[in-house]
């Protein structure tokens, strides 16, 4: 019984649920996958850290009486079972990640960045962690990290995480596999992944020539390009995973977490098998170990997709959306509101999830395109995530570059944030006018 009851045996329950929902979802089955939830959520109670348990308390707090006042306490009950599908999403993405760092390519690239001279070092932190960031997120600083070696000072510790930060955060605006596009296409299924991928890392590659001309002018665009190069042989299986989510969410009637809940495990075994057993081996045990650490990630992703279903209940019954349109603000206000909020909200320890579920509910009914309105919210995403205090991506950053956080979160990331930020503003807006 204890077994059964193991939390990374709740979690691959999870999983195998949110499989068996892509084909045969029934009331029976959603209760199921809700009461599986609330077990794994109850058994990792233990283990969550307290900043966690305090946010999603604190959205839960907001989100029943909001329900209760709007009548329609049904709308919490579905939220969970709509929340059930992330522990599926968080096992995929382990088994992702434990994949990954079996594969070659993988190798590669550290020994690509080892590589690397002073001149190329801020390139290659700035492609290799976007490209490592958009499968294995913070787990790009695990490679880059130890490349500056036990002597580097305090200046080149700071400066390398500073721009591995840049780099792996703009991948937010395009991967499939972050926490952000997973809620974003949530509360907004009619966008097309393929249309949020395409613009996303037009945005992205845009931002990275915008950041390394910002802070290393000096090195010129051939070391840029250099660093590209070198680095080369992530790309291929990075794009090919994304291409596959793609493939899968537009030739089936599947949503995109459905999408990575099913097709990314077949993706992994195929990656591995070529590999041999024990590469299998261990990419499924790091898997089963990952799986017993997702409660913090699952609790304030199901807190907060409980508070969005609130909120769109009381945006439908209150006319906060029309109220919202009848101000007639422009669409780069709009953009700039989302963008700028959730970046100055995550600088005084505002977490992500919140603000994005915010925007995405109230800003919704607004007049943006669905499309823009994701895209903004995604670059709100990056930067937050960028300079956040309490953001565990620059928690991350300064462990593994010994910084100080404080240092990471107020310091020259900021100026990218808000440079990139304007010059994005004006992007989407003129995406906005020419969708119509």
């Amino acid at each position: 019984m204890r077994a059964i009851l193991r939390i990374e045996a709740l979690a691959v329950l999870l999983w195998g649920l949110g499989c068996l929902g892509i084909a045969w979802r029934t009331p029976v089955l959603d209760a199921i996958a809700t009461a599986a939830l609330l077990a794994y959520l109850a058994a990792s109670l233990g283990r969550m850290r307290r900043p966690s348990l305090v946010l999603a308390a604190l959205l839960l707090v907001a989100a029943v009486p909001l329900a209760l006042a709007t009548g329609r306490p049904s709308v919490l009950l579905e939220a969970l079972a709509a929340a059930a599908i992330f522990g599926g999403f968080f096992v995929a993405v382990a088994f992702l990640r434990g994949t990954a760092n079996e594969r070659p390519e993988v190798a590669a690239a550290r020994r690509a960045f080892a590589a690397f001279g002073p001149a190329q070092r801020s390139g290659g932190f700035l492609v290799g962690s976007h490209f490592l960031g958009v499968v294995i997120n913070i787990g790009s600083m695990a490679i880059a990290a130890p490349i500056l070696g036990p002597g580097a000072d305090a200046a080149a510790r700071r400066a390398g995480a500073e721009v591995c930060l840049r780099g792996m955060c703009l991948a937010c605006l395009w991967s499939p596999f972050w926490v952000a596009m997973g809620i974003a296409t949530q509360h907004l299924p009619g966008v097309a992944l393929w249309q949020i991928m395409a613009l996303g890392l037009a945005t992205a590659l845009v931002g990275l020539v915008f950041a390394h001309v910002l802070y290393a002018r000096a090195a010129g665009p051939r070391l840029l390009a250099e660093a590209a190069i070198g680095l080369s042989p992530l790309m291929p299986p990075v794009l090919v995973a994304a291409l596959v989510v793609v493939a899968t969410t537009s030739l089936l009637p599947v949503t995109t977490l459905q999408a990575l809940v099913a097709a990314m495990p077949l993706v992994c075994v195929a990656g591995l098998v070529p590999l041999g057993r024990k590469a299998l081996t261990r990419a499924l045990a790091t898997t089963w170990k990952g799986a017993g650490t997702l409660g913090d990630e699952i609790m304030l992703l199901t807190a907060a997709l409980v508070l969005g279903r609130a909120l769109e209940a009381a945006v439908d019954q209150g006319g906060i959306a029309a109220a919202l349109a009848g101000f007639a603000l422009p669409p780069i206000a709009l953009i700039a509101l989302m963008i700028f909020g959730m970046t100055a909200a995550a600088l005084v320890g505002v977490h992500q999830i919140v603000t994005a579920t915010v925007s995405l509910v109230v800003v919704g009914g607004a007049g943006l395109s669905d499309l823009v309105l994701m895209q903004a919210v995604l670059i709100g995403w990056c930067f937050a995530s960028m300079v956040g205090i309490s953001a565990i991506s620059v928690a991350t950053a300064a462990a593994m570059f010994a910084v100080p956080r404080e240092r990471l979160a107020y310091g020259p990331n900021i100026r990218f944030a808000v440079l990139w930020g304007a010059a994005a503003t004006l992007l989407l807006a003129a995406v906005d006018a020419a969708i119509g």
